[in-house]
């Protein structure tokens, strides 16, 4: 499968769709961090498109940890084969891919691979993120008066408090708080299906 990952990295590089890729940024890590965004840019020429989701969860000099979710099952090598094709095509990098953990159900393939790459340009970039300046405690009445559209939800999703732009979406007698964010709204957002 990883043979045909790579074959398809090829293929599509082939039919022009390298140009998509080519702007996803400078470094490998760029790339990494932008690959849902890259699936997205894709759903309009190919609206039956079922994407599947990558989040970077940590990285360092050395690589990262990529998260892979998809209502598919069978990709993870599939994946590998793409990582390293596109490593070695667009950044010049040797991509050193494995499976660093697989909780997959039948329902839902989850893997974290550890993906290992030159990533020393973490380290510049870490020097130039200033440490956040002390700022004047805010009260929150303020808060939700700078942001009427916000909603404040505990650990378990449950909704704590809503600015009055978001509860005026709701007729007076609408009970909001306390019950959780997901019986109130839909979360449309990520498709994994």
């Amino acid at each position: 499968m990883e043979y045909f990952g790579e074959c398809f990295v090829r293929f599509f590089t082939n039919y022009g769709y390298d140009k998509i890729l080519r702007v996803a940024g400078r470094h490998f890590r760029d790339f990494l961090h932008s690959i849902d965004q890259l699936h997205d840019s894709n759903k309009y020429s190919f609206p039956k498109m079922k994407s599947p989701l990558f989040h970077v969860l940590q990285e360092d000099q050395y690589g990262a940890l990529l998260q892979y979710k998809s209502r598919r099952q069978g990709f993870q090598q599939y994946v590998i084969g793409q990582l390293r094709e596109c490593g070695t095509r667009f950044y010049n990098e040797n991509i050193y891919v494995k499976i660093q953990e697989n909780i997959s159900t039948n329902q839902c393939t989850v893997v974290t691979f550890r993906v290992n790459f030159n990533n020393s340009i973490i380290n510049e970039i870490s020097k130039k993120l200033h440490p956040f300046p002390n700022l004047p405690n805010l009260t929150s009445e303020t808060f939700f008066k700078i942001f009427p559209f916000s909603i404040l939800i505990d650990s378990s999703l449950c909704i704590s408090h809503m600015g009055k732009s978001i509860k005026d979406l709701f007729s007076i007698d609408t009970i909001l708080i306390g019950r959780y964010l997901n019986d109130i709204f839909n979360l449309i957002r990520p498709d994994i299906t």
